[in-house]
């Protein structure tokens, strides 16, 4: 969950709208890896920042978000980059922003977020199955989170850090859920507790980057954290360049 969701669609990086100068975006803008070049797509129909982002089935799903600092949407709509085209798909049912999403076994997964920008989080997961276009609630998350990372690991769910609402200070907990039982399970902490930080798996292994104290704009990371499943057990790497927060990465 990141202002500006970012994914790998075949061999291109998609970065769809966000956050930038305190100015909500519609773009939606294609890397080619291969090339190092941008292209410039259609617009998402619905502004907005804070939304939880995946892809299925080759296509990008944008969830929620924040509309502006008093206002939140349910809006659900989908990028086919195939034919360069957005569907509006069934509202998500509760309006939300710092949300988490990933896909697991043909169907969506959001895990918690705030039904407000200045609200606390809460414990709401809710799965979307696009071969009926509905909705269902799941069991709640046994504490409230949001802006958290999120990856999958072979069957199973990981959400990285985050913190209980925007006033609060980050967290360094890292909860596992099996989706078939619904259950969670704690593993070892993020050595460093942070929110608004990306997640990404590469060879197994899980991908901490970025992310920030409380307060957002206070201090921003340029650290770079891998949890290994395996072994539970997490290993500092190489920072990045510049500190950043509310960033997205992938995998290519």
């Amino acid at each position: 969950m990141k202002s500006s969701p970012v994914t790998k669609v075949n061999h291109s990086v998609c970065l769809l709208a966000g956050l930038m100068l305190t100015v909500l975006l519609e773009g939606a803008g294609v890397s080619q890896a291969a090339t190092d070049t941008w292209t410039y797509k259609a617009d998402i129909p619905t502004a907005r920042t804070w939304v939880g982002g995946c892809v299925l089935d080759g296509k990008i799903y944008i969830i929620g978000g924040a509309r502006n600092a008093s206002s939140v949407t349910s809006a659900v709509e989908m990028y086919d980059p195939l034919v360069d085209r957005w569907t509006k798909l069934a509202d998500i049912p509760s309006a939300r922003c710092y949300q988490a999403a990933c896909t697991f076994n043909g169907k969506i997964y959001v895990f918690s977020g705030s039904t407000g920008v200045w609200s606390a989080a809460d414990k709401s997961v809710f799965v979307y199955d696009p071969q009926t276009g509905t909705w269902t609630k799941k069991a709640d998350m046994p504490y409230a989170i949001g802006a958290s990372g999120i990856a999958v690991v072979e069957n199973t769910i990981y959400l990285i850090g985050g913190s209980t609402s925007v006033s609060s200070p980050p967290i360094s907990r890292l909860m596992a859920y099996d989706p078939m039982t619904e259950s969670w399970t704690q593993k070892a902490n993020m050595p460093t507790a942070r929110e608004l930080l990306s997640a990404c798996v590469v060879d197994g292994k899980i991908y901490a980057i970025g992310g920030c104290k409380e307060n957002w704009q206070a201090f921003a990371y340029k650290l770079v954290e891998v949890y290994d499943p395996a072994t539970n057990t997490w290993t500092r790497k190489s920072d990045m360049p510049t500190e950043r927060w509310s960033l997205s990465a992938c995998v290519v």
